[in-house]
C-alpha cells in the first residue's frame, strides 16, 4: 500500500473513530464529499428538523446533527442499519429508522451486492436495471411513503437529503403532488442517471412537474 493510500485510509479510520465518540471531526480529516456535507449542514439552525434518506453508516446525519435539533437516518439495509445505529450512538438528535423511502407504504425488495471481505456494503436499491448490481441478493424490507412521514411529524422539515439509489425520482413525484411538500424547506439529491436506464426521463419529468408548480428553489440536484 502506497503511502498517500496509507494516509487516506488513516485519516478515514481517524474520522469514523472520532465520530463514534461523539467528537466533531476537525476539517483536515474531512474526506472525499465530506466539505461539501459540512457546508451544507452549516446552514441548519438549533431548531430545525433533517431527514436523512439513504443515511448508510451516518456520516451526513452526524454532520446535521452537530447543527440541527432532529435527525432522522434512514437506512433499510438491515445489516448496515446496524452499523448505523453504533455510529449514532452518542447522538441523541439522531434517530435511526430502518426502513426505505418509497409512494407507499408496505414492502419492497432490497437488492445489493455483498461486498469484498473487509469492505462494507453499499449501493442497494429497490429498482431494476442497475448496472452495478447483480440482483442475485435481495431483503424484503420496509418502505414508509415519504410524504405521509413528513406529514406525520406536525413541523416543518429544513432539509432532506435523499441517496436513494434509482428510487428518487418515483419517491419526488408523489412527493410534490402532496401537502407535504409545503412543510419542506430544501431536498437536496443526488442522482443515479448514469446507472439506471430510463432514469434521465423520470427526471425529465419531475423537473418539469416541479418548474410547473413554481418549486424549483425546493430543489437541489447536486448533492455529490
Amino acid at each position: 500500500m502506497g503511502l498517500r493510500r496509507r494516509w487516506r485510509r488513516f485519516k478515514t479510520d481517524l474520522g469514523h473513530g472520532l465520530r463514534a465518540r461523539g467528537i466533531r471531526v476537525p476539517d483536515a480529516l474531512l474526506m472525499k464529499d465530506e466539505p461539501f456535507v459540512r457546508k451544507v449542514a452549516g446552514t441548519l439552525s438549533s431548531d430545525d428538523v433533517v431527514i436523512d434518506l439513504g443515511a448508510h453508516l451516518g456520516v451526513a446525519s452526524i454532520e446535521f446533527a452537530h447543527e440541527a435539533a432532529k435527525v432522522y437516518a434512514f437506512e433499510p439495509h438491515p445489516e448496515i442499519f446496524q452499523r448505523l445505529q453504533r455510529a449514532v450512538a452518542k447522538y441523541p438528535k439522531i434517530e435511526p429508522v430502518n426502513a426505505a423511502v418509497s409512494d407507499e407504504n408496505g414492502t419492497a425488495q432490497l437488492f445489493f451486492e455483498r461486498p469484498e471481505s473487509g469492505k462494507i456494503f453499499d449501493g442497494s436499491t429497490l429498482q431494476t436495471g442497475k448496472s452495478n448490481v447483480s440482483y442475485e441478493n435481495a431483503f424484503d424490507v420496509k418502505t414508509v411513503r415519504l410524504a405521509d412521514f413528513v406529514e406525520g411529524l406536525g413541523r416543518e422539515v429544513r432539509l432532506i437529503k435523499m441517496d436513494i439509489e434509482g428510487a428518487e425520482y418515483r419517491v419526488l413525484a408523489d412527493l410534490i403532488e402532496s401537502p407535504a411538500i409545503h412543510k419542506i424547506g430544501t431536498v437536496y439529491v443526488e442522482d443515479h442517471c448514469d446507472r439506471i436506464p430510463g432514469l434521465a426521463e423520470e427526471r425529465a419529468k419531475v423537473e418539469a412537474r416541479i418548474a410547473e408548480l413554481g418549486l424549483q428553489n425546493r430543489f437541489d440536484f447536486t448533492w455529490p
